[in-house]
């Protein structure tokens, strides 16, 4: 799980995916699916409205990510949710909730896990595996204050470069959870210390069940977390999915039999889509000029994007401009401004491919009518 309040734009994805934003819901499940193998049984904790909403979804993608199965059989009263009623001064009940089994749970070959965005009093789970026994809570995030300040106490007067005591300190932890807001805290005040204490962390968690930390030992937290080693430190599971996107957007362009379309006269429309995504994932784009070549980028967080990837900033020299200044721009180079438009609708529907493909789903065979019906692509 992720710490709801120590990790940066976990509390925003937790809001959007109870919206039901879509990027939200992707990243939610690439967590969960992390923990998830294909003989395992997930089932969604009811809503306020007492339906799976979109719990279902994410468990929906976690079974295309993992290959396993979506057990959807518990319902619950229609109610206020707990937030609303902590507000209030109260808290619900199980009676509250009402949840109900609605058939015979199926045997897990493996485990059953029920799934949840975030664990804060644990009422609704509780409630949940009351029902189901033998199965486990799984969950995006928690909300544990207690698990930080422990991490920080242990932390605390230890110097920042100095790896043997930082080391040290951990080896003294007995929870993963603590583990990994020790190490994530001491990793943004010395990027350089990640190696040694992923390296004790894969000794002394070997079989965790944290999301994060696992994520943390796989791939390094600068790598996982995309901890900036300039000024201050960045975490943003909304970059890290939009860059893993971008590795595939080569080879979802070679299905959309783009060819080199996107290379000159469709780069802005591409531009331009790639922008509103970032943005609406609540990322910081900029929309940068190549000085070298009719050609632009979007740039996010020192990294270049464009419809074969990313690269890093320092392959180019490039100059800044505003998004709205993008189509005066497009059409100095001999855009119209209806070939644009389809540029982006091409773009974003290439866009979304990437990020489909990237989660382990098979996107739907490209078709995009006003690209095809365009008399320039004819």
């Amino acid at each position: 799980m992720l710490d709801y309040y120590a990790i940066p734009n976990v509390r925003k994805i937790c809001h959007r995916a109870k919206q039901g934003d879509e990027d939200a819901l992707l990243t939610v499940a690439e967590v969960i699916a992390l923990q998830v193998g294909p003989n395992d049984i997930i089932t969604p904790v009811p809503n306020r409205h007492g339906e799976s909403g979109v719990m279902g979804v994410i468990c929906e993608h976690v079974a295309r990510m993992t290959g396993c199965a979506v057990w959807d059989k518990i319902t619950g009263a229609s109610r206020e949710s707990q937030y609303a009623s902590k507000k209030n001064g109260a808290s619900l009940t199980t009676k509250d909730l009402a949840f109900t089994l609605n058939g015979e749970p199926p045997e897990a070959a493996d485990r059953h896990f029920v799934i949840d965005t975030i664990k804060d009093t644990g009422t609704t789970l509780n409630a949940a595996l009351a029902l189901l026994p033998g199965a486990q809570s799984l969950v995006f995030a928690a909300v544990d204050k207690d698990v930080q300040l422990h991490a920080e106490n242990v932390l605390r007067g230890r110097p920042h470069d100095d790896v043997s005591n930082l080391v040290s300190g951990l080896k003294s932890i007995t929870q993963d959870g603590v583990a990994f807001s020790y190490v994530y805290q001491a990793v943004v005040n010395n990027p350089d210390v990640d190696g040694e204490l992923t390296k004790q962390l894969n000794k002394q968690f070997p079989y965790t069940q944290h999301a994060s930390l696992r994520e943390g030992m796989q791939d390094g937290f600068v790598a996982a977390f995309n901890i900036s080693r300039h000024k201050n430190p960045v975490s943003q599971p909304g970059l890290n999915a939009l860059i893993a996107a971008s590795g595939q957007l080569s080879q979802v362009m070679e299905n959309h039999d783009a060819g080199f379309h996107f290379e000159e006269g469709g780069c802005w429309g591409f531009a331009a889509a790639l922008y509103d995504r970032a943005e609406s994932m609540g990322l910081s784009p900029q929309i940068v000029l190549d000085d070298e070549a009719v050609h632009c980028y979007v740039k996010i967080d020192g990294a270049l994007i464009d419809h074969q990837g990313y690269r890093s900033d320092t392959e180019v020299t490039y100059s800044a401009i505003d998004r709205d200044a993008l189509f005066d721009v497009a059409v100095q180079h001999g855009m119209s401004e209806q070939d644009l438009l389809s540029d982006m609708s091409w773009g974003k529907d290439i866009i979304d491919d990437a990020f489909e493909v990237a989660a382990g789903l098979l996107p739907e065979e490209p078709r995009n009518e006003d690209v095809i019906n365009r008399p320039s692509l004819r």
